[in-house]
């Protein structure tokens, strides 16, 4: 009787050492990681790994990449030997690794940031003397709208005249991938203005431009990040605000944050011509793969340009 009784505890002690074993590795899901430069230019790597229950962004980082840290560890200096250009060197260049969750810039080290089930990470390496303010880019569609920095939130979707039925397009995917609170109206100043929603604005940009709050935004673009002039022409421009090329007809498909208190953000779906607007919406609902880790784009004949550009 008295092995019996150490037979059953040992038994116990056993299965109790494999249920906390699992429960320590148990995993909250997968999260994608994409690792590029100048700008989302160039994707060095695109993959899918497993995150643990409690896991920072720092622990994937260095469990599946070599990386090196700076200021206290939490900071990452370099990725797969692409190492910062200004830390810890004596007039060095203003070249650094950022990282967006999905879509949105981090507020916070990859130290302490915790991870998210299925979350886009979007590490860039990329100049930031003239471009620290790039706070939210379009690369990570649709997850800035389903998931977002800290959940997802509500989303206006704002059209200009002669452009519901693309909000409707627009709408009627998101809402078939499970974002439920989207209201369709026209563009409305004083909604976007209080930045409690994301914002979508489609249309085009000689209309979307004469609101006040639009007009703001576009005036500060070289704050905000976005890298497009549009009249008669469109014109993209490089990461300094200059022009680098000039296009008869487009759209663009840029975002810019509009409030750093809820992380809701402003989308801009125009251009001037409403056959390019058209196919930058359809662009969205039937092939966001093309914008994967891009920062904004311009949508002119066949191409799918990135912006800023080159210089």
């Amino acid at each position: 009787m008295k092995k019996l009784f150490i037979v059953l505890v040992l038994i116990m002690s056993l299965l109790n050492a494999a249920g906390c074993q699992n429960n320590n590795n148990s995993t909250i899901g997968r999260a994608e990681i994409i690792v590029s430069r100048n700008f989302g230019k160039e994707i060095i790597s695109e993959n899918n790994f497993e995150v643990p229950d409690g896991a920072v962004l720092l622990d994937i980082m260095e469990d599946n990449f070599q990386v090196e840290t700076a200021y206290g560890g939490s900071f990452i200096n370099s990725i797969d030997g692409l190492q910062s250009g200004f830390t810890a060197k004596k007039n060095g260049e203003k070249l650094d690794w950022f990282f967006y969750v999905n879509g949105i810039l981090s507020q916070i080290g990859s130290g302490d940031y915790e991870m998210k089930p299925d979350d886009c990470i979007i590490w860039d390496y990329h100049d930031w003397d003239t471009s620290l303010h790039i706070s939210s880019i379009v690369g990570a569609f649709p997850d800035n709208f389903t998931k977002g920095y800290n959940g997802p939130l509500g989303l206006n979707i704002m059209y200009t005249d002669g452009y519901e039925n693309q909000g409707e397009t627009l709408r009627d995917y998101l809402t078939g991938i499970g974002l439920s609170d989207i209201e369709l109206t026209k563009v409305n100043d004083a909604t976007i203005r209080e930045g409690k929603d994301n914002v979508i604005v489609i249309g085009a940009w000689d209309a979307a431009s004469k609101y006040e709050y639009l007009k703001e935004i576009y005036g500060h673009r070289f704050q905000t990040g976005l890298f497009f002039e549009i009249d008669q022409d469109i014109k993209a421009l490089d990461f300094k605000g200059d022009i680098s090329a000039t296009y008869e007809k487009g759209a663009v498909i840029a975002s810019t944050l509009n409030g750093y208190d809820v992380m809701s953000t402003i989308w801009l779906i125009t251009g001037n011509s409403k056959e390019y607007i058209e196919k930058s919406v359809k662009l969205l609902c039937e092939d966001p793969d093309r914008i994967k880790g891009r920062f904004s784009v311009l949508i002119t004949g066949n191409q799918v340009i990135d912006l800023p550009l080159d210089q």
